[in-house]
């Protein structure tokens, strides 16, 4: 009988220490899991930080200097801005430690963007006060507008959709070869081109595992695969501006002759990047931890100032930040900037709204969740022309806003091709069918699928609206009215060229793909009109005001266009199939790499 009770004894002492080791297992898994994304937050925000001071610098020396003055800012802008954050939110739990790496990466952010705009005029904006409406009003911001776009926009996250093409690689190798073609296009390698081009795809493949490798430590699966992302991107940041920054010393011309000693300084310099960007994020999580670890609650919790909770408004300030960038050092006064600054929030304010009122000629927008979808895809086409055509001063007015915006629901829209008003303005009918059989093909994904052709709609409607704001700066003197529907056929054939190549590699939803490929589309429609439109402005003597252009000198300039183009999209295809072809040979021979050693490109 003894010996039972001694047995069940030892028995509970094994079964008591066996719940501590899980208890400590566990414990040191949350840990290390938090130290892991931590790790990942600054990894992402901290590179474009080192990038910028790589392109400042000519020594190492400058570099350290530079970077070190810049790390010192931000950590005490992190301390500045939690204080400011406890005080509009009417205080903070002490569950709420991870607002300091949230202020990090925004902190990091508005180093980038080198504006005046102060943050006490964002945090202005989010806060219900007297003062901050007093100083709001100045600038004829509509607030209470502003909130509530802002708000609903975050309302929406296209990562946590199932079957998401946006959360795959692919979708990364996508806007990967879309950078490197437009931002290293007028370097030339003459007869080495190709060979160039298989570079500076090893390169990004090789650094991309090299920085995963390095941040790797991460327990969640999809923490993973968000990582090989972000190191994708970061990747070819990396690349790119290496390139950029050793082409410059060529004059932009590397001849054959000097391609042996091109590669050997982008793999120095890369190297250099990539162990900066790992010591300095190692550092800054150093901080960042001892800060979290530190916090402690406020004595006294009150209202918040916001009428939010803290995440909100942490996500409410990163957004208004980085619109901010409209205005930079150069672009005047502060009261110009801001005024530059205020005229943006409300014209993108105004059209998204009215956006979401057209929107329902077309496609029926009844739920909370499928409005957070529309505001979040109309903003997100939106901002970027905007603050584009707003930094470079352009005559922008509300009234080509909605025209914008009209001529691309009536195209996307049922009603009959035959039009007096459309077709005296210039919309001609046999454009229209055209437009309409192209999009017609673009948009057959969607056809098993009924419940998915909102999906399709909004994003078309947002994208071909953003495609003719572009046109605000510069259009030869054609009429937006008779280029519509000839820039809309070019967007819908583009995207369905995209789509199928994705769809070649990959089993994700149809829509996310549709989506993917669109603003692809729209980005390299938008890019290489920006880019013929200041060449001829910088470059050609001749008037193209309004109306002085012949209907045949028209044709022959949207021709040359659509051809140049139609190379662009094809040479988007082929460069993305290589530099999948370079990341599938990387990953597979992974485990046999010694990426800690080297992150040569060869």
């Amino acid at each position: 009988m003894g010996n039972r009770i001694k047995d069940v004894l030892n028995q509970k002492i094994n079964d008591s220490q066996g719940e501590d080791y899980k208890v400590q297992v566990k414990t040191t898994s949350i840990k290390q899991s938090k130290q892991s994304s931590l790790s990942m937050s600054v990894f992402k925000s901290i590179t474009p930080i080192v990038l910028k001071v790589m392109s400042k610098t000519t020594t190492t020396e400058e570099f350290a200097h530079e970077l070190k003055d810049i790390i010192t800012s931000i950590a005490a802008n992190i301390e500045a801005q939690s204080k400011n954050l406890g005080r509009i939110s009417g205080g903070l739990t002490e569950d709420e430690t991870w607002i300091y790496r949230r202020i990090f990466a925004i902190s990091a952010k508005e180093q980038g963007r080198q504006s005046k705009i102060q943050s006490q005029f964002i945090l202005a904006l989010l806060t219900n006060t007297e003062s901050a409406d007093k100083l709001i009003n100045m600038t004829g911001i509509d607030k209470g507008k502003i909130q509530t776009l802002i708000t609903q926009i975050n309302s929406y996250n296209r990562y946590q959709e199932r079957d998401n093409f946006f959360s795959t690689v692919n979708s990364s190798i996508i806007s990967s070869a879309n950078k490197v073609q437009n931002e290293l296009s007028h370097i030339q390698f003459f007869s080495e081109k190709e060979s160039a081009l298989s570079l500076i795809h090893g390169a990004i493949s090789v650094t991309a595992e090299t920085l995963y490798r390095r941040q790797s430590d991460l327990p969640n699966s999809e923490q993973k695969q968000m990582l090989r992302k972000s190191c994708m991107n970061h990747a070819t940041s990396i690349i790119v501006e290496c390139v950029k920054q050793i082409a410059k010393s060529y004059d932009n011309n590397i001849r054959p002759t000097d391609f042996d000693e091109f590669d050997e300084i982008l793999d120095k310099k890369v190297s250099f990047c990539t162990r900066a960007i790992d010591k300095t994020t190692s550092s800054l999580v150093n901080v960042i931890w001892g800060l979290e670890n530190s916090h402690k609650a406020s004595e006294i919790l009150q209202a918040s100032l916001t009428g939010t909770n803290v995440s909100t408004a942490l996500n409410n300030i990163e957004i208004l930040t980085e619109l901010a960038s409209v205005s930079s050092n150069e672009n005047g006064s502060d009261n110009v900037q801001a005024k530059r600054y205020a005229a943006l929030l409300n014209d993108l304010s105004f059209i998204v709204e009215y956006s979401i009122e057209n929107t329902s000629f077309v496609t029926s927008i009844d739920r909370e969740q499928a409005m957070a979808f529309a505001k979040h895809s109309y903003y997100n086409a939106f901002k970027n022309p905007l603050k584009y055509l707003h930094k470079s001063d352009a005559d922008l007015s509300i009234k080509h806003l909605k025209m914008c915006n009209n001529i691309a629901i009536y195209l996307l829209s049922e009603q009959s091709e035959f039009n007096n008003v459309m077709n005296n303005n210039g919309l001609m009918p046999e454009d229209i069918q055209a437009f309409r059989r192209s999009k017609t093909i673009a948009f057959k994904a969607s056809a098993n699928n009924p419940l998915s052709a909102r999906q399709f709609i909004v994003p078309s409607i947002a994208e071909l609206t953003s495609v003719l704001f572009e046109t605000q700066r510069f259009n030869w003197g054609i009429n937006t009215a008779y280029l519509a529907p000839k820039l809309g056929s070019m967007l819908m054939d583009a995207t369905n060229k995209l789509y199928l190549t994705n769809k070649e590699s990959t089993t994700c939803s149809s829509t996310s793909m549709f989506r993917s490929s669109l603003e692809s589309a729209s980005y390299l429609l938008r890019s290489l009109w920006r880019t013929k439109s200041t060449e001829t402005l910088e470059s050609s003597n001749r008037s193209y005001a309004m109306g002085k252009i012949s209907e045949k000198e028209c044709h022959k300039v949207i021709e040359k266009f659509h051809i140049e183009y139609l190379n662009k999209v094809d040479e988007l295809t082929y460069n993305s199939r290589l530099l999948k072809g370079c990341i599938d040979d990387i990953y597979n021979a992974s485990d046999n790499f010694d990426y800690q050693a080297t992150v040569s490109p060869n």
